[in-house]
């Protein structure tokens, strides 16, 4: 099973992305039944990115695509 979530421009700014990050890994893992949590973003994406990192994400190659970040629940 794979979801999207697509952000309005208006709030690609870390207080947003992290409090959204911060809701995802409380809740995503059970909520839908997942072991990890896939998200892109592109290198441009400087606030995303760091946003990402510091929720915990790791940059990954995720099925040979690039750009990819990934949070394991354990």
């Amino acid at each position: 099973m794979q979801s999207a979530i697509d952000l309005a421009s208006d709030y690609e700014n870390k207080p947003y992305l992290s409090e959204i990050l911060d809701i995802c890994v409380k809740y995503f893992y059970d909520i839908f039944k997942v072991s990890r949590i896939v998200t892109k973003a592109i290198p441009q994406a400087i606030n995303r990115v760091e946003a990402l990192y510091n929720a915990g994400f790791i940059a990954s190659d995720f099925n040979g695509r690039k750009n990819y970040y990934l949070r394991s629940r354990f």
